[in-house]
């Protein structure tokens, strides 16, 4: 009797151990996942892709934050061809906005706001608020720099993030036109700016 219970002790303990390794090796296992997981975690997550009404939208915004500027300056430039340029902005803004539209219509594409689009709404609202408060002798070097920095990431914002998420054949050829218009306006803003005393 003491050998039979001695073996038993023996099979249970032997259990035991089988049993134990094997949530070791479960939890090793598990724990893996987990690991990789919470390295996923660390990485950001990729932005949707926009759709065409968003790219337009987005387009429009910036439409809108220029001829808002532009007709500041025309008012208030002292210089004259800061005020001519103002015009310019003014007139090709409206036009592009305007195909734009034509765009929407024609396409029956729907506008649509996006996170993209509210932070430019923002930028352009405090840049038109800064152009508003600027004093007399400082307007002109503050709307001509201002034009430069916006010029720049809305050129680049054309290129590396609204051309290549556009579906449509004709929106890109709208991006391209747009792309276009908006490097000469940056051409013109820093031809502008060496002329200008505070600039």
């Amino acid at each position: 009797m003491n050998m039979r219970r001695h073996l038993g002790a023996v099979v249970i303990s032997l259990g035991i151990l089988a049993s134990d390794n094997s949530g070791c090796s479960h939890d090793e296992t598990a724990s893996r996942p987990a690991a990789a997981s919470q390295g996923s975690e660390a990485t950001p997550p990729e932005q949707p892709r926009m759709s065409d009404g968003q790219i337009l939208y987005v387009i429009s915004t910036v439409d809108t934050a220029e001829i808002a500027q532009a007709e500041v300056a025309r008012e208030r430039a002292t210089s004259a061809a800061v005020n001519s340029f103002a015009q310019d902005m003014i007139r090709a803004h409206t036009g592009a906005k305007q195909q734009g539209e034509r765009l929407l219509a024609e396409k029956g594409i729907v506008a649509s706001d996006s996170q993209l689009a509210q932070k430019l709404r923002t930028q352009g609202e405090k840049a038109l608020a800064d152009l508003q408060a600027a004093g007399a002798m400082d307007f002109d070097a503050q709307y001509v720099k201002a034009q430069i920095r916006q010029h720049r990431e809305v050129l680049d914002m054309i290129q590396h993030q609204l051309v290549p998420a556009a579906n449509d054949a004709h929106l890109r050829g709208h991006l391209s036109q747009a792309a276009q218009m908006v490097s000469q306006h940056l051409e013109q803003a820093q031809q502008l700016q060496t002329t200008l005393p505070n600039g």
